[in-house]
């Protein structure tokens, strides 16, 4: 048998990337094609034939989710919503105490760096940023550069964006 990446093809994952909502396991397995039964098939042989899956989507926080596996899932939807509001307490409890995960570490800019996304966000061009803080326009260049590595960002408009995310600038 060759490996794959069931994760990357498992329509319970997928739906969980694209739904803002609870959902049982059955619902997918009957919107699904014949790979994706297979796939979710695999995991009766471990008495999982269905579940509910809490979907966390967060402001200040990566997407993650809570799922619950189970032989025969019998649940109303009040319950459902009782368990999706104590999921996304739940969750945010965990991401407090364990901290960002490495990759959600912010950056740290300096003062200059945060003082040239400021008026780059406010729609000053690099020239007039020069003339209010007295430096070059190769300065600014240089500082929103920076600024942009240390964000880990492509553009200017995701500097701005990713900064303003991050609370370096107000919208």
């Amino acid at each position: 048998r060759h490996e794959r990446n069931t994760i990357a093809h498992d329509p319970i994952v997928l739906q969980a990337i694209r739904s803002k909502t609870p959902f049982t396991w059955q619902d997918v397995y009957q919107r699904t094609d014949k790979n994706g039964r297979k796939i979710i098939d695999e995991g009766r042989d471990f008495t999982q034939n269905d579940g509910l899956l809490i979907p966390i989507h967060v402001y200040d926080s990566i997407p993650g989710c809570i799922t619950i596996g189970t032989n025969k899932l019998s649940l109303s939807q009040d319950q459902i919503r009782w368990i999706d509001v104590v999921s996304i307490q739940a969750y945010m409890k965990i991401v407090d105490f364990m901290g960002p995960f490495p990759f959600e570490v912010q950056a740290r800019l300096s003062n200059r760096e945060i003082d040239v996304v400021h008026y780059a966000a406010a729609g000053k061009t690099n020239w007039e940023i020069s003339k209010i803080l007295g430096i070059s326009e190769h300065t600014v260049r240089a500082y929103f550069q920076t600024a942009a590595q240390k964000l880990k960002t492509v553009s200017r408009t995701h500097t701005i964006a990713v900064a303003i995310a991050q609370g370096y600038v107000l919208a």
